[in-house]
């Protein structure tokens, strides 16, 4: 009687790792993927540099902008033209043949002197900004006057509006302010902008 000798034939197959071309190729696309994210924060951390950059000089024209219109709402003896034109009449009003005045003054309550707003060149940027002058004898000098804008505002131009000034006329006085102008913040930030504002002139409270 013969034995049936079986023979079982087991072929095991192991998987050790990830072969070599599978590791450049995983790399690969690791580093492109990367490249492509710290590319994308970069961008969005430079349009956040500008725009914060952007804003501040833009809060800055706000500041100058809400520092006339307070000094103007509370204040006197508003003249169009300045304290040159103190012999002048005082309305230059938006439609009347004198035009609109590149200056004001008039008496803060504020500062309790006698004020002018004029617009200027600036001697070192060469751009035009808004001023603040104290006058003192009936006349201004420029050692009295302040820049309320960043040379980075360049105003390029700017009218002042006066109606009701006249105290026989019996009207309200008020003041429209108009400027327009860009505004840069570093390399190709530049901002455009035009504001235009109506300030009723009333008695300090």
């Amino acid at each position: 009687m013969h034995k049936k000798t079986f023979h079982h034939s087991s072929q095991i197959s192991l998987n050790a790792g990830f072969t070599l071309v599978e590791l450049l190729v995983s790399l690969a696309l690791f580093t492109v993927i990367v490249t492509a994210a710290v590319g994308s924060l970069y961008t969005v951390n430079q349009a956040s540099v500008k725009v914060g950059a952007m804003r501040t000089v833009l809060d800055n024209l706000s500041f100058a902008t809400e520092s006339m219109s307070r000094t103007i709402r509370t204040g006197d003896l508003i003249i169009c033209g300045g304290v040159d034109n103190q012999s002048g009449t005082a309305n230059c009003a938006l439609g009347n043949s004198n035009g609109p005045g590149n200056e004001i003054s008039l008496y803060s309550t504020i500062d309790s002197a006698i004020i002018e707003y004029r617009w200027r060149t600036d001697s070192l940027t060469g751009n035009y900004e808004i001023q603040k002058c104290t006058v003192v004898n009936n006349s201004v000098n420029d050692n009295n006057c302040v820049s309320i804008t960043n040379p980075e505002v360049n105003v390029q131009k700017m009218s002042f509006y006066v109606d009701g000034a006249d105290a026989t006329d019996g009207k309200q006085p008020s003041v429209m302010i108009l400027m327009q102008g860009v505004a840069t913040a570093g390399i190709n930030n530049i901002a455009p902008f035009a504001i235009q504002e109506l300030v009723s002139q009333r008695a300090a409270e």
